[in-house]
Protein backbone atom coordinates (compact mmCIF):
# COMPACT_ATOMS: atom_id res chain seq x y z
CA UNK A 1 0.00 0.00 0.00
CA UNK A 2 1.34 3.71 -1.15
CA UNK A 3 1.54 5.60 2.15
CA UNK A 4 0.96 9.53 0.89
CA UNK A 5 2.86 12.30 3.01
CA UNK A 6 1.13 15.73 3.10
CA UNK A 7 2.06 18.69 4.92
CA UNK A 8 1.51 22.32 4.74
CA UNK A 9 3.94 25.25 3.25
CA UNK A 10 5.08 26.47 6.67
CA UNK A 11 7.44 23.23 6.39
CA UNK A 12 9.26 25.57 4.32
CA UNK A 13 10.73 22.33 1.72
CA UNK A 14 11.98 23.55 -1.61
CA UNK A 15 9.60 23.28 -3.76
CA UNK A 16 11.87 21.41 -6.40
CA UNK A 17 12.30 19.11 -3.73
CA UNK A 18 8.77 18.17 -2.65
CA UNK A 19 7.83 17.80 -6.27
CA UNK A 20 10.95 15.65 -6.63
CA UNK A 21 9.81 13.05 -3.49
CA UNK A 22 5.99 13.67 -4.42
CA UNK A 23 5.11 15.13 -1.14
CA UNK A 24 1.48 16.65 -1.31
CA UNK A 25 1.94 20.59 0.06
CA UNK A 26 -0.85 22.51 0.80
CA UNK A 27 0.04 26.28 0.98
CA UNK A 28 -1.31 28.32 4.24
CA UNK A 29 -2.19 31.85 2.71
CA UNK A 30 -1.14 35.14 3.59
CA UNK A 31 -3.18 38.73 2.79
CA UNK A 32 -0.78 41.65 1.65
CA UNK A 33 -2.21 44.81 1.02
CA UNK A 34 -6.14 43.13 1.22
CA UNK A 35 -4.85 40.58 -1.73
CA UNK A 36 -4.59 36.94 -1.03
CA UNK A 37 -1.54 34.74 -1.93
CA UNK A 38 -1.16 31.29 -1.47
CA UNK A 39 2.60 30.72 0.13
CA UNK A 40 5.45 28.86 -2.35
CA UNK A 41 2.79 29.35 -5.00
CA UNK A 42 1.64 33.10 -5.84
CA UNK A 43 5.30 34.69 -4.33
CA UNK A 44 8.88 34.30 -4.92
CA UNK A 45 11.10 34.71 -1.78
CA UNK A 46 12.29 37.71 -3.45
CA UNK A 47 8.82 39.36 -3.96
CA UNK A 48 7.30 38.16 -0.57
CA UNK A 49 10.43 39.77 1.55
CA UNK A 50 10.13 43.31 -1.03
CA UNK A 51 5.95 43.50 -0.47
CA UNK A 52 7.08 42.50 3.35
CA UNK A 53 9.15 46.07 3.63
CA UNK A 54 7.24 48.27 1.65
CA UNK A 55 3.18 46.95 2.31
CA UNK A 56 0.76 49.07 4.13
CA UNK A 57 -0.31 47.69 7.43
CA UNK A 58 0.94 43.68 8.50
CA UNK A 59 0.18 40.92 6.19
CA UNK A 60 -2.22 38.21 7.56
CA UNK A 61 -1.36 34.65 7.78
CA UNK A 62 -4.03 32.13 7.77
CA UNK A 63 -4.20 27.80 7.51
CA UNK A 64 -5.78 26.09 4.38
CA UNK A 65 -9.57 25.94 4.49
CA UNK A 66 -11.15 22.59 5.12
CA UNK A 67 -12.11 22.33 1.68
CA UNK A 68 -8.45 22.33 0.91
CA UNK A 69 -7.68 19.27 3.30
CA UNK A 70 -10.21 17.71 1.87
CA UNK A 71 -9.65 17.74 -1.89
CA UNK A 72 -5.94 16.40 -1.06
CA UNK A 73 -7.29 13.84 0.80
CA UNK A 74 -10.01 12.46 -1.51
CA UNK A 75 -7.59 12.57 -4.07
CA UNK A 76 -5.41 10.52 -2.30
CA UNK A 77 -7.81 8.06 -1.16
CA UNK A 78 -9.48 7.60 -4.46
CA UNK A 79 -5.90 6.70 -5.60
CA UNK A 80 -6.03 4.21 -2.71
CA UNK A 81 -3.07 5.42 -0.50
CA UNK A 82 -2.86 5.73 2.67
CA UNK A 83 -2.18 9.25 4.42
CA UNK A 84 0.19 10.72 6.93
CA UNK A 85 -0.52 14.13 7.25
CA UNK A 86 2.29 16.30 9.17
CA UNK A 87 1.69 19.91 10.09
CA UNK A 88 2.92 23.15 11.69
CA UNK A 89 2.47 23.08 15.74
CA UNK A 90 -1.29 23.70 16.74
CA UNK A 91 0.32 26.53 19.31
CA UNK A 92 0.95 28.27 16.07
CA UNK A 93 -1.43 27.49 13.71
CA UNK A 94 -5.16 26.53 13.15
CA UNK A 95 -4.03 24.14 10.13
CA UNK A 96 -4.05 20.82 12.05
CA UNK A 97 -7.49 21.88 13.13
CA UNK A 98 -8.69 22.28 9.32
CA UNK A 99 -7.14 18.71 8.84
CA UNK A 100 -8.76 17.33 11.60
CA UNK A 101 -12.31 19.11 10.47
CA UNK A 102 -11.82 17.36 6.72
CA UNK A 103 -11.15 14.21 8.02
CA UNK A 104 -14.32 14.32 10.06
CA UNK A 105 -16.13 15.47 6.94
CA UNK A 106 -14.70 11.85 5.15
CA UNK A 107 -15.95 9.85 8.21
CA UNK A 108 -12.94 9.88 9.60
CA UNK A 109 -11.05 7.08 7.84
CA UNK A 110 -8.71 4.86 10.08
CA UNK A 111 -5.72 5.22 6.93
CA UNK A 112 -5.75 9.34 7.15
CA UNK A 113 -3.37 9.82 10.39
CA UNK A 114 -2.65 13.63 11.09
CA UNK A 115 0.08 14.65 13.52
CA UNK A 116 0.71 17.88 15.10
CA UNK A 117 4.34 18.21 14.62
CA UNK A 118 4.74 20.85 17.58
CA UNK A 119 7.24 22.04 14.90
CA UNK A 120 7.28 25.01 12.24
CA UNK A 121 9.37 25.68 9.12
CA UNK A 122 12.25 23.63 8.40
CA UNK A 123 12.14 21.21 11.63
CA UNK A 124 9.00 20.49 10.66
CA UNK A 125 10.16 20.07 7.15
CA UNK A 126 13.04 18.12 7.86
CA UNK A 127 10.61 15.53 9.98
CA UNK A 128 8.20 15.47 6.32
CA UNK A 129 11.58 14.67 4.23
CA UNK A 130 12.30 11.66 6.72
CA UNK A 131 8.65 10.70 6.89
CA UNK A 132 8.99 10.70 2.97
CA UNK A 133 11.96 8.34 2.69
CA UNK A 134 10.55 5.68 5.79
CA UNK A 135 6.97 5.43 3.75
CA UNK A 136 9.29 4.30 0.74
CA UNK A 137 10.47 1.39 2.58
CA UNK A 138 8.02 0.33 4.89
CA UNK A 139 4.22 0.34 3.78
CA UNK A 140 3.05 -0.36 7.11
CA UNK A 141 1.17 2.89 7.99
CA UNK A 142 1.58 2.37 12.01
CA UNK A 143 5.13 2.14 11.52
CA UNK A 144 5.34 5.00 9.69
CA UNK A 145 2.96 7.09 12.22
CA UNK A 146 5.39 6.07 15.18
CA UNK A 147 8.34 6.54 13.71
CA UNK A 148 7.06 10.30 12.85
CA UNK A 149 5.92 10.60 16.18
CA UNK A 150 9.52 9.92 17.28
CA UNK A 151 11.16 12.03 14.84
CA UNK A 152 9.17 15.28 15.58
CA UNK A 153 10.17 14.70 19.26
CA UNK A 154 13.76 14.85 18.66
CA UNK A 155 13.58 18.03 16.36
CA UNK A 156 14.16 20.99 17.52
CA UNK A 157 14.70 24.85 15.46
CA UNK A 158 16.95 27.69 16.81
CA UNK A 159 16.84 31.37 15.35
CA UNK A 160 18.76 34.08 14.49
CA UNK A 161 16.49 37.10 14.26
CA UNK A 162 17.22 40.93 12.98
CA UNK A 163 14.43 42.15 14.84
CA UNK A 164 11.74 40.81 17.06
CA UNK A 165 9.53 43.63 15.30
CA UNK A 166 8.05 41.21 12.97
CA UNK A 167 7.32 39.09 15.73
CA UNK A 168 5.33 41.17 17.72
CA UNK A 169 3.47 42.63 15.28
CA UNK A 170 2.23 39.67 14.00
CA UNK A 171 1.61 38.10 18.10
CA UNK A 172 3.36 35.64 17.55
CA UNK A 173 6.33 36.96 20.39
CA UNK A 174 5.13 34.36 23.07
CA UNK A 175 8.14 34.83 25.65
CA UNK A 176 10.31 36.33 23.80
CA UNK A 177 8.68 39.26 25.22
CA UNK A 178 11.08 39.42 27.83
CA UNK A 179 13.96 40.57 25.00
CA UNK A 180 11.72 43.64 23.83
CA UNK A 181 12.95 47.05 25.63
CA UNK A 182 16.42 45.49 26.05
CA UNK A 183 19.52 45.99 24.19
CA UNK A 184 19.01 47.81 21.27
CA UNK A 185 21.41 47.00 18.16
CA UNK A 186 21.32 42.36 19.02
CA UNK A 187 20.60 39.37 17.33
CA UNK A 188 17.80 37.59 19.37
CA UNK A 189 18.21 33.91 19.39
CA UNK A 190 15.14 31.72 19.84
CA UNK A 191 14.10 28.59 19.83
CA UNK A 192 11.04 26.54 18.99
CA UNK A 193 9.92 24.35 22.19
CA UNK A 194 6.87 22.08 22.21
CA UNK A 195 5.46 24.35 20.01
CA UNK A 196 6.26 27.68 20.97
CA UNK A 197 8.83 30.38 20.81
CA UNK A 198 11.23 30.78 23.57
CA UNK A 199 14.28 33.09 23.94
CA UNK A 200 17.42 31.84 24.10
CA UNK A 201 20.30 34.72 24.09
CA UNK A 202 21.19 38.06 22.49
CA UNK A 203 24.31 38.51 21.01
CA UNK A 204 25.97 41.70 19.55
CA UNK A 205 26.54 40.39 16.20
CA UNK A 206 25.67 38.49 13.41
CA UNK A 207 29.36 36.60 13.74
CA UNK A 208 28.21 35.73 17.50
CA UNK A 209 24.61 34.70 16.83
CA UNK A 210 26.04 31.96 14.43
CA UNK A 211 28.39 30.76 16.68
CA UNK A 212 25.44 30.39 19.48
CA UNK A 213 23.62 28.54 16.90
CA UNK A 214 26.10 26.05 16.65
CA UNK A 215 26.96 25.54 20.13
CA UNK A 216 22.78 24.67 20.35
CA UNK A 217 23.25 22.04 17.86
CA UNK A 218 26.48 20.98 19.61
CA UNK A 219 24.35 20.50 22.81
CA UNK A 220 22.09 18.55 21.25
CA UNK A 221 24.52 16.29 18.83
CA UNK A 222 24.31 13.70 17.57
CA UNK A 223 22.26 14.43 14.91
CA UNK A 224 20.73 12.58 11.74
CA UNK A 225 19.10 15.47 9.85
CA UNK A 226 20.40 19.27 9.58
CA UNK A 227 18.58 21.88 7.88
CA UNK A 228 19.65 25.72 7.11
CA UNK A 229 16.91 28.20 7.10
CA UNK A 230 17.05 31.74 5.82
CA UNK A 231 15.03 35.32 4.71
CA UNK A 232 17.27 37.18 2.80
CA UNK A 233 20.66 36.99 3.37
CA UNK A 234 22.65 34.05 1.66
CA UNK A 235 26.17 35.18 2.90
CA UNK A 236 24.61 34.14 6.25
CA UNK A 237 23.91 30.95 4.74
CA UNK A 238 27.25 30.20 4.12
CA UNK A 239 28.58 31.37 6.94
CA UNK A 240 26.57 29.09 9.31
CA UNK A 241 27.17 26.14 6.64
CA UNK A 242 31.10 26.20 7.34
CA UNK A 243 30.70 26.80 11.07
CA UNK A 244 28.23 23.91 11.14
CA UNK A 245 30.94 22.29 9.24
CA UNK A 246 33.58 21.86 12.40
CA UNK A 247 30.58 20.08 14.41
CA UNK A 248 30.06 16.59 13.96
CA UNK A 249 26.97 16.84 11.38
CA UNK A 250 25.91 15.07 8.27
CA UNK A 251 27.60 16.36 4.83
CA UNK A 252 24.73 17.12 3.15
CA UNK A 253 22.82 19.82 4.52
CA UNK A 254 19.99 21.32 3.18
CA UNK A 255 19.12 24.94 2.93
CA UNK A 256 15.84 26.34 2.24
CA UNK A 257 14.30 29.70 2.22
CA UNK A 258 11.44 31.03 4.70
CA UNK A 259 8.17 31.19 3.27
CA UNK A 260 5.75 33.56 3.48
CA UNK A 261 3.85 31.74 6.29
CA UNK A 262 7.16 32.36 8.70
CA UNK A 263 8.48 34.70 7.24
CA UNK A 264 5.66 37.23 8.15
CA UNK A 265 7.33 36.69 11.42
CA UNK A 266 10.55 36.47 11.17
CA UNK A 267 11.21 39.49 8.66
CA UNK A 268 14.29 39.97 6.83
CA UNK A 269 18.20 39.00 7.62
CA UNK A 270 17.25 35.94 9.60
CA UNK A 271 19.14 32.79 9.95
CA UNK A 272 18.51 29.41 11.74
CA UNK A 273 19.63 26.00 11.62
CA UNK A 274 16.89 22.83 12.56
CA UNK A 275 18.28 19.52 13.35
CA UNK A 276 17.00 16.15 14.26
CA UNK A 277 18.48 14.68 16.88
CA UNK A 278 19.77 10.59 16.76
CA UNK A 279 17.31 7.97 18.12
Amino acid sequence: MTIAIITDSSSDIPTSLSNSLEISVIPCHVTINDIDYKDGVDLTGDEFFTLLKTCSGFPRTSQPSIAEFKAIYENHLNLGHDIISIHVSSKLSGTVNSAMQAKASLGNPENIRIIDSRLASLALGLVVLQASRIAKTTPEIDKVHDTVVSACQRSQCFLALDTLEYLHRGGRIGKAQAFLGGVLNVKPILKLLDGEVEPVGRPRSIDRAIKRLCSLVSEVSPVSDVGIIYSTNLNNVEMLRESLSHIDTPKDILAARFGATLGTYVGPESIGVAVISSP
